[in-house]
């Protein structure tokens, strides 16, 4: 998924949910790639539960290629 795509899906999804930033991050990963979302759950990448983690969150999901850099 491109990098822009990814954002824009968590900014609609926070749009109709209230959910802070992390939480709707790992809501949209958990979506589209249950396996990898469980491999970051409980972690310290995992920003569930406090913004704080979402650059080691964005890291993982580049590095896994969940996400790309836009073209």
């Amino acid at each position: 998924m491109k990098h822009m795509d990814f954002l824009n899906r968590v900014e609609h999804y926070r749009e109709n949910t209230g959910q802070r930033l992390g939480q709707a991050m790992f809501n949209i990963l958990e979506d589209q790639d249950q396996q990898l979302a469980d491999l970051i759950r409980s972690t310290d990448a995992d920003p569930y539960y406090t913004n704080d983690r979402i650059p080691k969150f964005l890291g993982v999901l580049y590095d896994q290629g969940f996400i790309t850099f836009d073209d």
